[in-house]
């Protein structure tokens, strides 16, 4: 009985992605959740700065036709 269990063991190690082998696994999961962050943080980024901009351009807008009506 115990050389069957250690038989089921061994060919359980060889093989690729083995039950209870998740550190390769694990590793790469958390590196991928971290490009997902740093992405979706420098999206948040670029379209907060892209809504500044859109605001001063148009509270220039805005001035700029109030002084050509008022002139």
């Amino acid at each position: 009985m115990c050389e069957v269990i250690g038989m089921l063991f061994l060919e359980s190690q060889r093989k690729k992605g083995r039950p209870g082998c998740m550190v390769g696994f694990d590793k790469l999961l958390f590196e991928e959740e971290q490009k997902q962050k740093v992405k979706e943080k420098k999206l948040a980024q670029r379209l907060h700065r892209s809504q500044i901009e859109k605001d001063k351009l148009t509270e220039k807008s805005v001035l700029e036709s109030s002084c050509s009506s008022l002139g």
